[in-house]
């Protein structure tokens, strides 16, 4: 028998797996704890045993790309009704409502499978699956989904919740073809309403026609998303935030080969994703009137078209995410489609772009960006917060970044240093600035070993009036430059591993 109970109620440890062999029994939670318990990094619970809920409260929290497995013979128990939640790392708040386990799961299989996105599938034999399909209460935290979850299937069939949009449904094809075609989802219900979809590897799923006049929130393509085939252009009556995945495909079959947005939609091609074919203008419509458009010079990603809200796109040869309401770079809300940086969508680098009068706050990271963000970009009028108000600890960057600073960016913790890595550039072009309350540095370190490496680079609490160049080579040493006021000559910082303070 193996017991978590001096875990306090958390797993921090990165375990990726979780073995109970038959006859073996895993106690999962604190005796008296009301607290629950929580699995801070993608886990697969293979369950042979017996697996033991022993807390009087709370939730088993789990997060993306999670799997809760019980084999035949197998079994789950509490002495009170347990669910499970899915939550998102970064910010802590649930995905969707939680799903009830109730306090046994006996006499067959059950399975549940957590997708990138949050939503999750569910199937199995077990008595207790055909009664614990969904659940529309809201327990063990605070909820970042404002409608109910619903279920699809009834008795062993599989359900998907909403990890797409506020209040939306995710609906998750099971076979190729069309979007309409009740048969091709899993529960056998045709998507309506608010809705999210995500299309598997190796599945097609075809919207024919010219308009979808349903409203689809966002759509995870893994396999192919074809769209318009018998039109001559294709038409988005609500903005869509459209994402292709590594190896999934955007397929235009329009005859003209136009795809028509509103304003506030985005298409984000990850690496390894692609369209059918170059060429497609993609156009945004305002009021029925054909407005900016961009035609699509390669098929393949990465690449980001955002249709802004003034009625203007922007493209990058990147996935970026391009904030357009001030607020928190861990909010959803901030970002256009909803589509904000994380460690999924930024596994292979992305980009966050500022656009003007924009503030964006990183307090949410408490001090560290932990996934890969290559660029941050601050646009003429716009503002970037870095640090957390009243934290000690400065911020660290955990992977190469380039800053172009055209607006204002301002240091607001009350102390530490802005960490970079090696490979890293701070770029103020003239017209932008620096700010910051106290006399701030630049550290350079090692993302081996965590060590300084050579001395420290003055930023002082304000840089304006001109240029600024910080350069940080792969090795480490850094080369600074600019007009601005305070920045006099080009220094080389030597590469000897130092400790920081």
């Amino acid at each position: 028998m193996l017991s978590t109970a001096d875990l306090n109620g958390v797993m921090t440890l990165s375990i990726n797996s979780i073995y109970i062999s038959l006859g073996a029994t895993l106690q999962l939670g604190t005796p008296g704890s009301s607290n629950g318990f929580k699995f801070s990094s993608a886990i697969i619970l293979h369950i042979f045993g017996q697996m033991l809920f022993v807390a009087s409260g709370g939730n088993i929290m789990l997060p993306p790309n999670s799997n809760f497995d019980i084999a035949a013979g197998g079994a789950f128990s509490s002495s009170i009704s347990t669910n499970i939640q899915i939550f998102n790392p970064l910010t802590g708040l649930n995905i969707g409502s939680p799903q009830i386990l109730g306090t046994s799961i006996t006499g067959g299989t059950f399975t549940l499978s957590v997708g990138e996105s949050g939503s999750f599938q569910l199937n199995g034999t077990a008595a207790a699956v055909s009664n614990n399909s969904s659940s529309n209460s809201t327990g063990g935290g605070s909820s970042n989904s404002t409608g109910s979850a619903s279920s699809n299937s009834t008795g062993g069939g599989s359900t998907t919740i909403s990890g797409g949009g506020s209040g939306s449904v995710t609906f998750l094809a099971t076979k190729s073809g069309e979007l309409t075609d009740a048969t091709v989802w899993s529960g056998g219900l045709a998507p309506s309403g608010n809705f999210s979809l995500s299309i598997p590897a190796g599945i097609t799923i075809t919207i024919s026609g010219g308009t979808l006049s349903l409203q689809m929130l966002r759509c995870d393509v893994y396999g192919t998303l074809a769209l318009g085939s018998g039109s001559a252009t294709f038409t988005f009556a609500f903005p869509p935030t459209i994402i292709v995945r590594s190896s999934g495909k955007l397929l235009d079959q329009t005859s003209s080969n136009v795809f028509l947005f509103p304003s506030n939609s985005i298409i984000a091609v990850l690496s390894g994703g692609g369209f059918g074919a170059k060429g497609t203008a993609l156009k945004i419509v305002q009021g029925g009137v054909a407005g900016a458009s961009f035609t699509l010079t390669s098929a393949t990603g990465p690449f980001t078209c955002g249709m802004l809200p003034d009625g203007s796109i922007e493209t990058y040869d990147s996935v970026t995410a391009i904030a357009i309401n001030s607020g928190d770079c861990t909010a959803a809300g901030t970002f256009l489609g909803g589509f904000a940086p994380s460690a999924d969508i930024c596994s292979g680098g992305c980009g966050i772009e500022v656009i003007s009068g924009v503030t964006l706050s990183t307090a949410g990271l408490n001090g560290a960006l932990n996934f890969d963000i290559t660029s941050i970009t601050v646009a003429t009028g716009a503002t970037f917060q870095l640090g957390t108000p009243g934290a000690s600890t400065g911020f660290k960057f955990s992977s190469a970044v380039t800053l172009s600073i055209s607006g204002h960016m301002s240091f607001v913790g009350s102390g530490g240093y802005i960490r970079l890595p090696p490979g890293s550039d701070f770029n103020i072009t003239a017209g932008g600035a620096f700010s910051s309350a106290i006399s701030v540095s630049i550290e350079i370190f090692d993302l081996l070993t965590g060590l300084a490496i050579g001395p420290l680079q003055t930023l002082g609490t304000l840089i304006s009036g001109g240029t600024f160049t910080l350069s940080v080579s792969a090795s480490g040493s850094a080369t600074t430059a600019g007009t601005a006021a305070g920045v006099s000559s080009t220094t080389e910082m030597p590469a000897t591993p130092s400790i920081g303070g």
